[in-house]
C-alpha cells in the first residue's frame, strides 16, 4: 500500500492526533487543525496553495524522523487522563493568561498611547466571558458525564439524551472562539510589535500569543482527541 496515499485521505485533524510532531509543519503554512481538522491533506493544500506531493512528502519525513522528544500521543484508553490534563494544562493555564492580559489590557488602555485598535480589546473581552462559561460547562456537566461513562458500568444521568449533543455545542464554541481569535491576529498584525512599543505592550503581545497558541491546542485535544474517542465508544 502506498503510504502517500493513506496520508492524502487523511483529515489533518486526524493527522495532528496521531502524529503530534507534524503541527509545527501545520502551524508553518497557517493550516488551521484544530477547528479545520476534518479538511482532507489535499483540501488543506489546495486552500494554501500548496503542492500536495511535496507536502506528503514532507509529512512522511517528520513522521520517519526519530526524535528524542515527541509529543504525547493519547491512547484510547487515556482518555480519563487526557480530561484531566485538558483541565489541570488548558483551562487552569486560560484563567491565568486570561487575568493578565486584563491587568495589561487596562493599564495599556488608560495609557492612552496604544498602537493597536480598540476593537482589538473590544473582541479579547468576548472570548474572555466566552471562553470562561464554555470551560465552565465542560468543568460543571460535559467532563463529570464523561469521567462517569468511562469508568463505570452503566451510564450516569444526565439533562442530555447523549454526549454528542453537549459535544456538538462545545465544538461549535470553539469555531466561535477560533474565529475571533484569528481575526485578533490580524489586528495585532500577527502578533508584531513596533519600534514605539513599551514594556507593557511587549508583554501584552507576548501572554496574547501564548493565549492564542494554547487555545488552539486546547481545542484540538477535545475536536480531534477526547470527542471522537468517545464518539467511537458511543457507535
Amino acid at each position: 500500500m502506498n503510504t502517500r496515499l493513506v496520508l492524502a485521505e487523511d483529515t489533518i485533524g486526524q493527522l495532528a492526533a496521531k502524529h503530534p510532531q507534524l503541527i509545527p509543519l501545520f502551524e508553518k503554512y497557517d493550516m488551521d487543525y484544530a477547528c479545520m481538522g476534518m479538511d482532507s491533506v489535499h483540501n488543506a493544500c489546495a486552500r494554501h496553495g500548496l503542492p500536495v506531493g511535496d507536502f506528503l512528502v514532507r509529512i512522511e519525513e517528520l513522521i520517519d524522523q526519530d526524535v528524542a522528544e515527541q509529543p504525547p500521543v493519547w491512547a484510547e484508553d487515556e482518555m480519563v487522563s487526557l480530561i484531566e490534563h485538558i483541565k489541570r494544562r488548558y483551562h487552569d493555564s486560560a484563567r491565568q493568561t486570561m487575568h493578565v492580559l486584563v491587568k495589561l489590557s487596562e493599564h495599556i488602555l488608560a495609557a492612552g498611547n496604544s498602537t493597536l485598535p480598540s476593537e482589538l480589546f473590544q473582541k479579547l473581552r468576548w472570548v474572555f466571558q466566552d471562553l470562561e462559561l464554555h470551560m465552565q460547562k465542560e468543568e460543571r456537566i460535559l467532563f463529570p458525564y464523561l469521567v462517569a461513562m468511562l469508568t463505570e458500568s452503566e451510564n450516569p444521568e444526565a439533562c442530555f439524551d447523549t454526549p454528542d449533543s453537549p459535544m456538538k455545542v462545545m465544538e461549535a464554541e470553539h469555531n466561535d472562539a477560533s474565529l475571533v481569535m484569528r481575526e485578533i491576529k490580524e489586528l495585532s498584525h500577527n502578533f508584531q510589535l513596533t519600534a514605539k512599543d513599551d514594556s507593557h505592550h511587549r508583554m501584552f503581545m507576548r501572554e496574547l500569543e501564548r493565549f492564542y497558541m494554547d487555545l488552539k491546542q486546547h481545542i484540538h485535544l477535545e475536536n480531534n482527541v477526547l470527542f471522537p474517542h468517545i464518539r467511537m465508544q458511543l457507535a
